[in-house]
């Protein structure tokens, strides 16, 4: 209970630090609607579980899970629109978190953990590309 709820809480930022990588408004706000979700979701089922509190799965987790879903979806169109380049792979990442979400019980899970460790790889080859020599304009 308490894992899948930390696991959702770093879901939140972990999409929002999607959007920042990929840049621009428009897959930062689709960012912030799949955050939300999954803050929400992770209090609900914290309060839920943990505290049993059974009002707290049909106020907070259910509509953070409701609303987690299309902010997947959306990031995953925005990020395949406004991203360029390699960074355009990124798209698959919300899109196997969302398939990885729905497909727990069932292995779910590993799916999730191979797009965001790819995504760690593109986002840690984009950092080592833009070094200081090249924002200096200077070629290597």
């Amino acid at each position: 209970m308490v894992s899948f709820s930390a696991a959702l809480a770093a879901l939140a930022f972990a999409l929002l630090s999607l959007a920042r990588l990929v840049g621009g408004r428009i897959p930062m706000g689709a960012a912030v609607v799949a955050a939300a979700g999954a803050g929400i979701g992770a209090i609900g089922n914290l309060v839920e579980d943990g505290l049993q509190r059974e009002w707290a799965g049909d106020w907070l987790y259910l509509p953070g899970v409701l609303l987690l879903g299309p902010g997947l979806v959306g990031l995953t169109v925005a990020v395949a629109v406004c991203a360029r380049g390699m960074t355009r792979l990124l798209a698959g990442v919300p899109a196997a978190t969302l398939i990885g979400l729905n497909l727990l019980e069932s292995g779910g899970g590993v799916l999730v953990l191979g797009a965001w460790l790819a995504a760690a790889v593109i986002a840690l080859r984009d950092e080592n590309e833009v070094g200081p020599s090249m924002s200096t304009g200077e070629v290597a």
